[in-house]
C-alpha cells in the first residue's frame, strides 16, 4: 500500500508538473533482484519494483548485490548489475523516427537490442564516459568506469566503439575491447570463457 501511495503521488506529480504529452513511456521494470530507484528529471525519486514504469529522462540506480532488467518498449532488454547507474535519454519506437539513447554513467550492463536497433547502425546508441557504443541487432555486455570502459559483444551483428577521435567495429561474437579514456583503442581480442562467465555473472539472476 505505500508503494501504490508512492506511485499516486509522483504519477499526480508529474501531471502537475509537466504539460499534457510530455510523459514519455520507456519501457517498464521486467524482473528485480535487491533494490533499485528511478529519480525522473524533476528530480523527483521513486522506488522500483517489477511492473513500474520506466520514463525518458528517468535515472535509474541499483543497490548493492542487486540485479534490475527493464523490458523496454521496442522489445530491448537492459539489465544492471550491482551498484550500477544508467539515464535513459531517449527512447522513440516510432518506425521512421526510432531513436534509443542512454546513458551509463557507472557499473555492469547487458543490452540486447530491439526493433529500434534494427532501424540502423546510429539508432541504438549506448553513451559511457570512455565511449559510445552503436548497437545493431546484438547483445552487448559492458562495465563502464569513470576513465574506462570494458565491451564484449556476446552475439549478433556488431557494435561500433567510437571515443570522439577514433572508431572501431566489433563484429565478432565472444570479443572483447578495454577501453581507456584518452588513448588510442587497443585491438580487439577474443575474451576467453573465464572473463565471459565472470561478465555473464555480473548480471545474472540468482534465479537463472
Amino acid at each position: 500500500m505505500a508503494v501504490a501511495r508512492i506511485l499516486l503521488v509522483y504519477l499526480v506529480f508529474v501531471l502537475v508538473a509537466q504539460p499534457a504529452g510530455a510523459v514519455d513511456l520507456a519501457g517498464s521494470v521486467a524482473k528485480l533482484q535487491g533494490s533499485a530507484t528511478a529519480t525522473a528529471s524533476t528530480g523527483f525519486g521513486r522506488p522500483l519494483q517489477e511492473g513500474s514504469s520506466i520514463l525518458v529522462g528517468d535515472r535509474i540506480a541499483t543497490g548493492a548485490d542487486s540485479r534490475l532488467r527493464l523490458k523496454m518498449n521496442d522489445g530491448a532488454l537492459l539489465t544492471l548489475g550491482s551498484s550500477s547507474t544508467i539515464a535513459i535519454e531517449a527512447w522513440n519506437d516510432s518506425e521512421t523516427l526510432g531513436q534509443a539513447v542512454v546513458s551509463v554513467v557507472e557499473g555492469v550492463f547487458l543490452a540486447a537490442s530491439g526493433a529500434i536497433a534494427r532501424l540502423g547502425p546510429d539508432r541504438m546508441v549506448v553513451n559511457t564516459p570512455a565511449a559510445t557504443l552503436g548497437i545493431r541487432g546484438t547483445e552487448v555486455w559492458g562495465e563502464a568506469h569513470p576513465d574506462r570502459l570494458a565491451v564484449a559483444l556476446l552475439s549478433g551483428t556488431g557494435i561500433v566503439v567510437d571515443t570522439g577521435s577514433e572508431q572501431i567495429e566489433m563484429t565478432e561474437s565472444g570479443t572483447g575491447l578495454d577501453v581507456t579514456a584518452g588513448e588510442s583503442l587497443p585491438p580487439i581480442k577474443q575474451w576467453g570463457p573465464p572473463r565471459l562467465q565472470a561478465a555473464a555473472a555480473a548480471v545474472t539472476f540468482s534465479d537463472e
